[in-house]
């Protein structure tokens, strides 16, 4: 019998191996996308070359900014890169513009400054500057140019990463920052530029010069596959000596609809059930208990998406068509047509149904006065739809198992959660 101080104990290192809260940003704790890693490398090693990564959101774009830097080199030559590495990482806001970017950008980095005392000795006074001090307050692509030229005779290694680079409100700035892209690849100044941001597309993040477009590797970052998420649980339960049966290992990885943040969120609470029951293999009855604890675990700001979209003072059927989109088989974009609604609607509610059936309650998800917690794409006829906020999707699934909306055997008998052998 564990006493109840190592079972604390125990909890809190599964609180340090599973982070659903907050991006990875330690190699040791990062799981796959291998492909996305090797190609961000090779445009690194590629002079002129920039990186645009794209993506749905809540698919791990921040945590591979985060840790990437850290695959460039081998362990043997780490300490040695890190002396010599300059890696600034900074958010934009809504009220960003170019030049207070770029400030972010450079208040990050120190220079050491050595300046001769006075008299006959050899001894020296140093100071840290700051190198946004050596930026105009309006700065423009010619200032930025030319200070991270500076930097890249000093330095072996520059990477500047811009996060959340969609939220950038103010008008002309994408212009500039295609500028600076252009001017930086066409002198062949020795640093990378990395541009992170929700998108479908490179278009959608920078739509000006296609001649920076074509200086840029543009890496799509999907939702993870079951084999890396299934890598996140293996990975974070050998830390803490502890394990997972297949059956919850892919229950987990199911309802995570390959999006990392449900990973770890389920995988936190099942491994915490399992260390309560004095076990070191999650079963997947300890994933059923964890399922009620990552509802109440689900940011705020999720819950309230479907609150929004759901609630109404007369009987609808709102919840049982979201839960039906949550289910939908979806494409490689994460879209889903209305005709892809029929069979589990027709499960969910115990009935046939047909899109005549929930059209209008469709239209009304993609309305302002429903969120809107859908987004209509494509041209009519061939219209295609999905979810605004992609983490709403496995918080709808849970809860529609919570509410008994569905049961397990529906998941399965409707094989969307199959994503695939681990």
């Amino acid at each position: 019998m564990v006493d109840q101080a190592e079972r604390f104990r125990r909890s809190m290192k599964l609180g340090e191996v599973f982070i659903p809260d907050f991006p990875i940003d330690s190699r040791a704790l990062f799981a796959g996308r291998i492909q996305q890693i090797t190609d961000i490398v090779e445009a690194v090693r590629r002079k002129g070359r920039h990186i645009i990564l794209y993506g749905e959101r809540g698919v791990g774009k921040t945590s591979l900014a985060k840790t990437f830097h850290d695959f460039l080199n081998p362990p043997t030559e780490a300490s040695q890169a890190a002396r010599t590495s300059i890696v600034p990482y900074v958010t934009c806001d809504t009220s960003d513009d170019f030049s207070s970017i770029w400030h972010k950008v450079f208040r990050q980095i120190e220079l050491v400054q050595n300046r001769p005392k006075m008299g006959f000795l050899s001894a020296v006074d140093s100071s840290i500057m700051r190198l946004d001090s050596k930026l105009p307050k309006d700065a423009r692509p010619a200032d930025i140019v030319d200070l991270l030229q500076f930097l890249a005779s000093t330095s072996s290694l520059v990477i500047v990463t811009i996060d959340e680079f969609d939220r950038i409100r103010k008008k002309g700035v994408t212009t500039l920052f295609a500028d600076t892209i252009k001017a930086l690849s066409d002198n062949a100044v020795n640093t990378t530029l990395i541009l992170v941001g929700v998108a479908d597309n490179v278009t959608d993040l920078i739509k000006e010069h296609a001649s920076a477009e074509r200086a840029c590797a543009q890496i799509p970052m999907p939702r993870m596959s079951p084999s890396e998420l299934g890598l996140i649980i293996t990975n974070g339960l050998s830390a803490v000596g502890m394990r997972a049966s297949s059956d919850a290992l892919s229950y987990i990885v199911r309802l995570s609809q390959g999006l990392p943040h449900y990973t770890h969120l389920l995988g936190l609470h099942s491994a915490r059930a399992t260390v309560e029951r004095d076990e070191t293999e999650v079963s997947r009855e300890d994933v059923l208990k964890a399922i009620r604890k990552s509802l109440d675990g689900v940011q705020e700001s999720v819950r309230s998406i479907y609150h929004e979209a759901t609630m109404s003072s007369k009987k609808t059927i709102y919840p049982q068509v979201l839960l039906a989109c949550a289910l939908a088989q979806m494409d490689d974009r994460a879209t889903f047509a209305a005709g892809d609604l029929r069979d589990p609607l027709s499960k969910i509610m115990k009935k046939p149904y047909d899109i005549p059936g929930y059209s209008k309650n469709l239209h009304d998800l993609c309305q302002s006065t429903r969120g809107p917690i859908l987004q209509r794409v494509g041209v009519a006829k061939r219209f295609r739809y999905r979810f605004v906020n992609p983490l709403v999707q496995p918080f709808i699934i849970m809860h529609g198992l919570d509410t008994r909306l569905i049961s397990e055997s529906d998941l399965v008998v409707q094989g969307t959660l199959a994503l695939g052998e681990l």
